[in-house]
C-alpha cells in the first residue's frame, strides 16, 4: 500500500504557476489573415427575389372572378376573389383586383384598404403598385379628398382634369 501511495505522488504533476500580466498590459492583436493585393475579398453573391409560383386554383378562381364581373355579378366576384385570396394571401395581384371589385360595385372604403393590403404584397414602383395608388386617388377624390387624390396623381405622374 505504501508502495502505491508512493508512486501516485510521484505521478502528480505540479500546477503551472499563475501569470498575471501587469494592469496596463494591452492583450496582443490576433494575427491578421494575408491577403494579396490582386485579390479583392470575396463579395457576397445578391439576392435575387423570385416570384412565387402561383396557386393553379387562385388563378382558376381569377378567371372565374373575372367572368362573373364581366357578367355583372359582381357580389360573386368579389366572394370568389376573397376565396382566392385565403389560398395565396401575400399576392398583391390579387388584393389589387378585389379592390378594383369592390371600387366597380360602389364600395370605395373596401376598395381603398384592399388596394393598400396589396401594396404591401407589390413590390414599390411596379405597374401595379402605381395602379393600387392610383385606385386609391380615385376612391380619395369620390371621398371629396381632391388634394390628396391630386397629390398621390402628381407623384405616380397622372394628371387628371
Amino acid at each position: 500500500m505504501l508502495l502505491a501511495a508512493t508512486l501516485l505522488a510521484g505521478c502528480q504533476l505540479a500546477a503551472p504557476p499563475v501569470v498575471e500580466s501587469p494592469p496596463h498590459a494591452v492583450p496582443p492583436a490576433p494575427p491578421e489573415t494575408a491577403r494579396s493585393p490582386e485579390r479583392p475579398a470575396p463579395q457576397p453573391e445578391p439576392v435575387v427575389a423570385e416570384e412565387e409560383p402561383k396557386s393553379t386554383v387562385s388563378v382558376a378562381l381569377l378567371d372565374t372572378a373575372g367572368q362573373q364581373a364581366a357578367a355583372g355579378h359582381m357580389e360573386e366576384a368579389v366572394e370568389t376573389l376573397e376565396r382566392a385570396i385565403r389560398i395565396e394571401p401575400r399576392r398583391g395581384d390579387l388584393w389589387l383586383r378585389l379592390a378594383r371589385t369592390q371600387l366597380s360595385s360602389g364600395e370605395y372604403t373596401l376598395a381603398e384598404q384592399n388596394a393598400r393590403k396589396g401594396l404591401l404584397f407589390l413590390a414599390p414602383g411596379s405597374d401595379d403598385a402605381r395602379d393600387a395608388w392610383l385606385l386609391i386617388a380615385t376612391v380619395r377624390e369620390a371621398a371629396g379628398d381632391v388634394e390628396e387624390a391630386r397629390r398621390i396623381r402628381d407623384r405616380w405622374g397622372v394628371f387628371r382634369g
